[in-house]
């Protein structure tokens, strides 16, 4: 069983609660061999000032296979891009984890909320992954599905490639079934709904999602438990969907002032149960995670 004191130590060791230097890999995807990395970066990874990727390059902030980045330098095949620069302390995290189930296959965490599983935006050495690898060096952890930063509850973990792929392909093919919890304002009168609305990122906003007809399938089964919780069965898997659902239901969560909720203490929403098919034994599994007390700041 992974050292969850260990975990902490090392979250503790990690802390950047000042401003500090921080390089991030950059990762090079599509059919991009024989463009500039400037306009690589620029087309894919678009920055609000758009002379920001040529300003990092200018000021030596980018670097390919560990040498300064020069502007006319193309993609080649296996290079490595990275950026560096002064980042402002890390946001504070949720540290305390919990295990719920071990084998030699799988790891299933409970997660706090307020913890990121990836580094992301302002989080780096304030995540799950960084932390994780830092805490566990013996293990080999491979993330196979989405936890959003905010939301608690079900973290699965595969923890070599085969278990991994294995993972992923029940997850693309919707075996995997999952349910949430969520404490919703107003309280809905109905007891059943499923919401089908298609999802796409926001025209304005590229960070969030919402409601479009030219957008992905989406499909959410809710069930109304009464006192304002709201048991969510997401049917596919797109960002932000139970939030942007019940958005639209106009039954927001609490906390998600993004779509619309009253700002709370946290975002109202945990991932509750997991079931999936064991990799290596074809087993059918059943994990949960308690309910937490939405109303309180235990959790």
């Amino acid at each position: 069983m992974p050292d969850l004191l260990a975990f902490e130590r090392s979250a503790r060791e990690l802390r950047q609660d000042k401003p500090h230097l921080n390089t991030r890999p950059i990762r090079i995807r599509g059919l991009a061999v024989g463009e500039s990395y400037l306009t690589y970066l620029n087309r894919r990874i678009p920055l609000e000032d758009p002379d920001a990727w040529t300003r990092a390059l200018e000021a030596g902030e980018l670097c390919l296979d560990g040498k300064v980045l020069s502007q006319d330098t193309v993609i080649q095949s296996n290079s490595r891009l990275s950026h560096t620069r002064m980042e402002p302390a890390e946001p504070e995290i949720n540290i305390h984890l919990s295990v719920v189930y071990e084998d030699k296959a799988l790891l299933v965490l409970d997660k706090p909320h307020n913890l990121p599983v990836h580094p992301c935006g302002r989080y780096h050495h304030h995540s799950f992954s960084v932390i994780a690898e830092h805490a566990w060096p013996e293990l080999t952890l491979k993330l196979v599905h989405r936890l959003d930063a905010a939301t608690s509850g079900l973290l699965l973990l595969a923890k070599t490639a085969s278990v991994a792929r294995d993972l992923v392909h029940q997850f693309e093919h919707r075996r995997v079934k999952k349910s949430y919890l969520a404490r919703v304002y107003p309280e809905p009168t109905w007891t059943k709904f499923e919401c089908n609305e298609p999802i796409g990122t926001h025209r304005l906003d590229r960070g969030s999602r919402g409601i479009s007809k030219n957008g992905q399938e989406a499909r959410t089964r809710f069930v109304h438990q009464g006192h304002g919780i709201v048991e969510a069965q997401p049917i596919t898997g797109r960002t932000n969907q139970i939030r942007v659902h019940l958005s639209q239901l106009r039954h927001p969560i609490m906390g998600d002032t993004l779509y619309g909720g009253a700002a709370a203490h946290r975002l109202f929403l945990h991932a509750s149960t997991l079931q999936c098919l064991h990799p290596l034994t074809q087993e059918e599994l059943l994990f949960h995670s308690a309910a937490p007390q939405f109303g309180s700041d235990s959790r």
